[in-house]
């Protein structure tokens, strides 16, 4: 068989014939490392070939990657509810209770505070209210007013992906009443809905507010 060692060819003038192992001049020696100097250049291609495969195979792993990263930091974006809500009564459904004629929430949102001023007017007048809410699910305290009577409020506000939901209990005119509030931002900012669920004694119902910016 053939020497095609390095030690055979390194030099190109040898009078070796590395094909017949003869002591004479031979043109073999040269043909012997062209052969020698291809299988490196093909040697040499194949290791080139396996790093861009390789290469080409992290690629769309690398590309995944940074679209999930880029996915996640989306849904981890609150959205934010500051501004100055009017509600939009032909969008709003109250069921069985009557509408009022307006109302308003003013609310300054600065994650996790949230201060909601509300204004409410009816048949029975206007009233306002403040709360003071965070959105990490710790228990609040507010005072509510309604039809000329005051009670201390507990609640809790926490995140359900991009919704937030405050739960609290309410006692009125001697019916306590548990209440489920939905809050939801539009894609462009500019309608709020309330999805508000009543769970008392008397039985369950729902009702939808809209509001515009």
């Amino acid at each position: 068989m053939p020497d095609y060692s390095d030690s055979a060819l390194e030099s190109p003038g040898s009078e070796r014939c590395v094909c017949a192992g003869a002591h004479r001049p031979h043109s073999c020696n040269v043909i012997a490392q062209r052969d020698l100097g291809a299988r490196r250049y093909v040697n040499s291609a194949a290791v080139g070939a396996v790093i861009w495969f390789s290469v080409m195979k992290k690629l769309p792993l690398a590309a995944l990657v940074l679209l999930l990263a880029a996915s996640a930091t989306a849904q981890d974006a609150k959205p934010d509810f500051s501004g100055k809500w009017s509600l939009d009564i032909a969008k709003s459904d109250f069921g069985a209770a009557p509408p009022p004629e307006s109302i308003v929430h003013v609310i300054e949102h600065k994650e996790p505070s949230l201060k909601v001023s509300s204004t409410q007017t009816g048949p029975q007048g206007t009233v306002t209210n403040t709360r003071n809410l965070t959105t990490d699910g710790k228990e609040n305290a507010n005072t509510m007013r309604a039809m000329g009577t005051e009670q201390a409020i507990k609640s809790t506000t926490k995140w359900d992906a991009s919704k937030l939901v405050t739960a609290l209990k309410v006692d009125f005119q001697g019916m306590t009443a548990d209440i489920l509030d939905s809050w939801e931002l539009s894609a462009d900012g500019k309608v709020l809905t309330i999805s508000r669920q009543f769970k008392t004694t008397q039985g369950d119902f729902t009702q939808k507010t809209v509001f515009n910016k």
